[in-house]
């Protein structure tokens, strides 16, 4: 498997994971509002796994001898291979969990991409809240939406991708 995609999988899960462990610091100080932190190094974390996961479909394609393109989706790693004959176990699961509705544990892909999605789709509606420091106010601007980006939530997206990558890699390697 060519080491290339994997060093940059392995880049954006670990910046996912050292933005989990500084949103879980920063909830700890209590020295912002917990709605800034979940919300600022929440969409932080939701960026580097996304990140990491089309870097990682770029990965399946190496392993399988095909151009490490700009993938998006499963789906079009799936219609790529497609064209080249080939069936790809590794990027049909994962289309499967993007658009997967059953349960929390089939459906986190889905919501993880969905809360990207909202991210870059509706950047408009912001409000602002300000926080008394010494010497100092600072105000902060956040974005109001539905995304529920606790910490909690946003470990387990990441525990949830690095699991899957690493099944998926395990598998990969036996063949």
């Amino acid at each position: 498997m060519a080491l290339e995609c994997r060093s940059v999988v392995n880049q954006r899960l670990y910046f996912a994971r050292l933005h989990c462990d500084w949103l879980r610091h920063e909830l700890a100080r209590q020295e912002l509002p917990k709605r800034v932190a979940e919300q600022s190094l929440g969409q932080s974390v939701v960026f580097h796994l996304v990140c990491a996961y089309r870097a990682y479909l770029s990965e399946i394609a190496e392993a399988y001898s095909q151009p490490a393109g700009a993938y998006h989706s499963a789906g079009q790693l799936v219609e790529q291979m497609a064209r080249q004959n080939l069936d790809c176990g590794e990027a049909l699961e994962l289309n499967t969990m993007e658009f997967a509705e059953n349960t929390e544990s089939t459906a986190w892909l889905r919501d993880l991409l969905a809360h990207f999605q909202r991210v870059l789709d509706n950047p408009a509606t912001l409000s602002s809240s300000s926080l008394s420091q010494p010497k100092q106010a600072i105000v902060f601007t956040q974005l109001e939406s539905d995304d529920d980006l606790t910490q909690k939530r946003c470990q387990y997206f990441y525990e949830s991708l690095l699991h899957i990558i690493e099944s998926q890699r395990l598998r990969l390697q036996e063949w």
